[in-house]
């Protein structure tokens, strides 16, 4: 951990005897902040429709906080897209989406969605992606297993989720031999797909490939909303100069030393709270990121990077 960010011994303490004293983590993970009219909308959909979903949703689900905030329905942030595409229901027009102009206009809500370039881009992809494969059903059979006649522990299939759609790499070269490789969006797209499969009774390759899948070997999903809680409980603490930069609202510079020190943090810090707590580092992240859901206008402002990570 180098000097922008350092983590308090004894706030992570205090936070991992908190967690463990708590009763288990939801089984869906985030997905449990989902109201009763978008989860009616998603379980209604088939298995391999909201497999397909959270592809789309995940490929595209990053950077919300340019203001004007974009609003759908009300809401913004990730719960705003996900109504979004839920309201679409099986995506129908999606394949139609080929600019960011299109997108926007796919999207409607009002607000500043950013870097609209670099989601039609990861839209593309997923849609030539389906093309060449023949279908939904057959590209997620290509994604999720492929070639391997083993099931792969979690971490891995991330990896290779990343190694076959360029819309999920999330890696930073930090020195010529070391590289940063957080995988935020492909780690969360396996653990809801993962969860979602071990409690449907579709009975295909992919479903049960994916129940079978152990979701420990899973770190953080290091974002922008984990380290705000976690910092909010002085497990991490960041020098004056970025914690004024932070807290001022001032975007960091991509990739930059400050963003990966406050990411690589957030991840040891949570394996470490996992460990002590007895807990997959997955639903720690969940819980955390359920609670920071509870508090919004209370909690100091998270760090702000125009990025596709996050």
């Amino acid at each position: 951990m180098n000097h922008y960010c350092q983590i308090d011994e004894n706030a992570l303490s205090s936070l991992s005897m908190r967690l463990a004293a708590r009763a288990e983590a939801p089984a869906n993970g985030w997905l449990a902040a989902l109201d009763d009219r978008r989860t009616e909308i998603f379980t209604s959909l088939s298995f391999t429709n909201r497999c397909f979903l959270l592809l789309v949703f995940h490929a595209i689900g990053f950077c919300y906080f340019v203001e004007p905030r974009w609003r759908y329905q009300g809401i913004d942030g990730a719960k705003a897209l996900l109504t979004r595409l839920c309201d679409d229901k099986d995506l129908k027009g999606f394949d139609l989406v080929l600019t960011a102009s299109d997108l926007r206009a796919w999207l409607g809500g009002t607000g500043t969605l950013p870097l609209m370039a670099e989601r039609a881009a990861h839209l593309r992809e997923i849609v030539n992606g389906v093309t060449n494969s023949g279908g939904r059903e057959q590209y997620l059979h290509y994604l999720l297993i492929g070639e391997n006649p083993e099931t792969m522990h979690a971490f891995a299939l991330a990896e290779s989720i990343a190694a076959k759609l360029a819309c999920y790499r999330d890696s930073v070269q930090v020195t010529p031999e070391l590289a940063f490789a957080p995988l935020k969006r492909a780690q969360l797209l396996v653990s809801d797909l993962t969860r979602i499969a071990s409690v449907d009774t579709t009975s295909s390759v992919v479903r049960n490939r994916l129940a079978a899948i152990d979701l420990s070997t899973l770190t953080a999903f290091a974002d922008y909303k984990l380290p705000q809680i976690l910092r909010a409980y002085g497990v991490l603490q960041y020098e004056p100069v970025l914690a004024a930069c932070v807290d001022q609202q001032i975007f960091l510079p991509t990739n930059g030393p400050e963003e990966i020190a406050i990411r690589a943090a957030t991840i040891v810090a949570v394996e470490q709270i996992a460990k002590r707590a007895h807990m997959r580092a997955c639903d720690v992240d969940a819980a955390l990121w359920l609670e920071s859901q509870t508090h919004v206008g209370h909690l100091a402002p998270y760090h702000r990077v125009l990025t596709t990570a996050y």
